[in-house]
C-alpha cells in the first residue's frame, strides 16, 4: 500500500492511497469463488457453475463490494501509518479500478489542529467576588414580605403601585375589536402590563369613576390588525387598593417555615441561602472567565466539519423551542459564532486534560452530587438516581472535570478580583450567544 498526503489547507488533507493490482484482483477472485459455491444458474447444479459464467454475470457487483471493503480496511491503516487524526468523515473518490489495474482512491478530510503549544500559564483572568451584606438580607426580606402582601381597599385617588379593578371597552375606528372588552380586570399602575400610556392615564382615578382614554397600539404589536392603530377605551373603576405588607416578626418567619428562632433565625437562613446562590453563580462566572481567557490567549484553527456539526446541533435544539428560527439569517450568524466558540473551547479543554492526564476525581464527583441533592426532600434518592445511570453520572463527571481544569488554569494565571454586589451578581445580562459567552452546562 502506497500513501501520499498533501496539505490542501490549514487543516485539510488530501490522502491518496494506491493498492497494487494483485491485491485488488486477489480480493475479487476470492469473492467470485465464494459466490460460485452458492449461486444458482439454470442448467447447472449449485457449486458447478463455470467461473467464466460467474465472472461475466457478477463481476461488476463484486468489484463494488471489493472496492468498499478495501477502502474500509485500508483507510484507517493509512491514517495510522501517516499519524493523522481526522476531525470528520472523509470525502472519498476512486480514481482507478478494474482487473489488472492498481486500485487508487483519494480521501479528503480535515485533521485536528496541533495544540501542543497551547499556552495555559500566561492567562489574565478577572475573577468576580461577592460578599453578602446586611442590605442584601433586608432587600430579600422585603421581597419575601411582598409575597405575603395583601391588597387593602382605599378611598382615594389611585397612584403608582396601587391596584385598580376596572371594566373596559376598547374600539378602533368606532368598532369594538376582538379582545377589547373586559370586566373586573385588576391592573397595578406602573407595572407596564398594558400598552404605553394606558396606565398613566388611569393615575388619579377613584372607585366608581368613569374615564375615556385615547392610546395607540405600538407598531410592533403582536396583533397585526391593531399594530400602529389609535384606540379609544371607555373605562370604569370599581375598586382602588394599596398593598399592605406584613410586619417583620415571628409570624412572618413562621409563614416561611421558620418555626424556631423567630426573625433572627429567619434572617440567618436568608443570608445562608444568598451565600449559596452567590457561590453557585460565582463558580460559573469564574469558570467562564477562565475559559474565555484561555481562548483569548490562544488562536485555534477550527475544523470546519466540527463547527458545522456543532451548528446543526444548536439549530436543531433551537428549532424545538422556536420552529423556523433556523431560517433566520441573523440567528444563524449568532449561532455560528457560538458553534465556533464551543468547538474551540472543546479542543482547548481536551488538550489541557490530556496534557495534564486529568480524570474526574471521585471524591469531587461525590461532593458535587451531595451539593446538587441539598435542595431535594430525599437527597439520597437523588444521588442514587444519578449513580444508577452511567450517562447521567457522566454529566456530573464532566462538570467536575471542567472545574478541575479551571483550578489548573487559575494556578498560574494573573488573577484580578472584581468585587460585585449581590444585585449585580444576580441581575441577568441580555443573553445573546456569541464568542464572548457560553451556555451553562
Amino acid at each position: 500500500m502506497q500513501v501520499n498526503v498533501e496539505e490542501s489547507g490549514a487543516l485539510e488533507r488530501k490522502m491518496t492511497v494506491t493498492l497494487p493490482a494483485e491485491q485488488f484482483d486477489s480480493e475479487v477472485d476470492k469473492q467470485l469463488k465464494r459466490l460460485s459455491r452458492t449461486v444458482k444458474v439454470p442448467g447447472f447444479r449449485p457449486g458447478k457453475v463455470p467461473m467464466k459464467i460467474v465472472r461475466s454475470r457478477y463481476q461488476a457487483d463484486v468489484l463494488q463490494d471489493v472496492l468498499g471493503d478495501l477502502i474500509n480496511s485500508t483507510y484507517p491503516q493509512a491514517l495510522q501509518q501517516e499519524s493523522l487524526r481526522p476531525a470528520g468523515a472523509p470525502n472519498i473518490q476512486t480514481s482507478s479500478m478494474g482487473e489488472g489495474k492498481d486500485f487508487e482512491y483519494t480521501a479528503v478530510f480535515e485533521v485536528y489542529p496541533d495544540l501542543s503549544e497551547l499556552k495555559i500559564d500566561t492567562l489574565k483572568v478577572e475573577r468576580p467576588v461577592c460578599e453578602i451584606s446586611d442590605d442584601d438580607v433586608e432587600n430579600t426580606l422585603d421581597s419575601l414580605r411582598k409575597q405575603r402582601m395583601n391588597w387593602v381597599t382605599v378611598d382615594r385617588e389611585a397612584k403608582t403601585g396601587d391596584r385598580v379593578i376596572m371594566t373596559f371597552k376598547g374600539s378602533v375606528d368606532g368598532e369594538v375589536f376582538e379582545g377589547g372588552e373586559g370586566k373586573d380586570m385588576p391592573i397595578v399602575l406602573g407595572s407596564k402590563s398594558l400598552i404605553e400610556g394606558f396606565e398613566e392615564k388611569l393615575e388619579g382615578i377613584k372607585a366608581g369613576e368613569d374615564r375615556e382614554l385615547d392610546v395607540s397600539f405600538p407598531d410592533d404589536y403582536h396583533n397585526e390588525t391593531l399594530a400602529g392603530k389609535d384606540a379609544h377605551f371607555a373605562v370604569s373603576a370599581t375598586d382602588v387598593a394599596e398593598e399592605e405588607l406584613p410586619e417583620v416578626d415571628e409570624k412572618l418567619a413562621e409563614s416561611f417555615g421558620v418555626t424556631e428562632g423567630g426573625i433572627a433565625k429567619f434572617r440567618e437562613e436568608i443570608r445562608e441561602n444568598l451565600s449559596r446562590e452567590a457561590e453557585d453563580r460565582l463558580s460559573t462566572m469564574v469558570r467562564d472567565a477562565a475559559f474565555q481567557a484561555l481562548l483569548d490567549t490562544n488562536s485555534i484553527e477550527l475544523p470546519k466539519s466540527l463547527v458545522s456539526q456543532e451548528l446543526d446541533m444548536l439549530l436543531q435544539a433551537a428549532e424545538k423551542e422556536q420552529p423556523g428560527i433556523a431560517d433566520n439569517e441573523a440567528t444563524r450568524d449568532i449561532y455560528s459564532k457560538l458553534a465556533e466558540r464551543r468547538v474551540a473551547l472543546g479542543l482547548a479543554l481536551g488538550e489541557v486534560t490530556g496534557r495534564e492526564k486529568m480524570m474526574p476525581d471521585k471524591d469531587k464527583v461525590e461532593a458535587r452530587l451531595v451539593k446538587l441533592a441539598e435542595s431535594y426532600e430525599e437527597p439520597e434518592t437523588f444521588i442514587q438516581w444519578y449513580k444508577s445511570d452511567q450517562n447521567r453520572l457522566a454529566e456530573i463527571e464532566a462538570q467536575v472535570l471542567e472545574f478541575m481544569v479551571v483550578d489548573k488554569l487559575l494556578e498560574t494565571a494573573d488573577v484580578t478580583d472584581k468585587p460585585l454586589s449581590f444585585q449585580e451578581l444576580v441581575t441577568p445580562a441580555t443573553v445573546v450567544p456569541s464568542t464572548d459567552g457560553d451556555k451553562d452546562d
